[in-house]
């Protein structure tokens, strides 16, 4: 027995084109014009620089507003284990729960399997360099809070999970 492909060209097909040929044109024309230019993005909260300076000791800042990283096992946080919640030291937005903190990475960070809905922006990080071993080097995604845009570390893929990697530096914890 022997399969007929549909004739793919049927009378719709040819009068949807028909009335379409006009517009073709157009449509190149629009394809090769530049895209707009983006407003730019502006957060709900936002600081001077100097402003960013008096809240912040050197490190916080380094971490939250340059994008740097903590030393490893320098944040307590990496050793809560307390019901409660972390927020960005930035602004004070909610952004991780305990019950997502994952416990068994002594790696030296802080590590989340998810974020609260509306919480993170992510962005490509293209200088980061993963450590070899206990960290794939792809991808290399940022997380930055929302509200205010400070750095709060990596969503990278640790021992066969996708976490967040963050540094204890940009958070807070509030206990439950």
């Amino acid at each position: 027995m022997t399969r007929t492909t549909p004739n793919p060209l049927n009378r719709r097909a040819l009068l949807a084109g028909a009335a379409l040929a006009p517009l073709l044109p157009r449509l190149a024309d629009a394809s090769t014009a530049p895209l707009p230019a983006e407003a730019p993005f502006t957060y709900e909260v936002t600081r001077t620089d100097a402003q960013w300076r008096a809240m912040l000791n050197d490190l916080e800042y380094a971490v939250m507003r340059e994008g740097g990283t903590e030393k490893r096992h320098t944040s307590l946080l990496a050793f809560e284990e307390r019901p409660g919640r972390y927020d960005c030291r930035g602004c004070g937005l909610a952004v991780f729960d305990s019950d997502w903190k994952v416990q068994h990475f002594d790696i030296g960070w802080v590590f989340f399997t998810q974020s609260r809905p509306d919480a993170i922006l992510t962005a490509i990080d293209p200088g980061f360099t993963p450590m070899e071993g206990e960290i794939a080097p792809a991808p290399t995604i940022e997380c930055h809070c929302r509200r205010c845009g400070s750095h709060f570390g990596h969503i990278l893929h640790v021992r066969d999970q996708v976490v967040h990697c963050l540094n204890g530096t940009s958070l807070t914890f509030t206990a439950a």
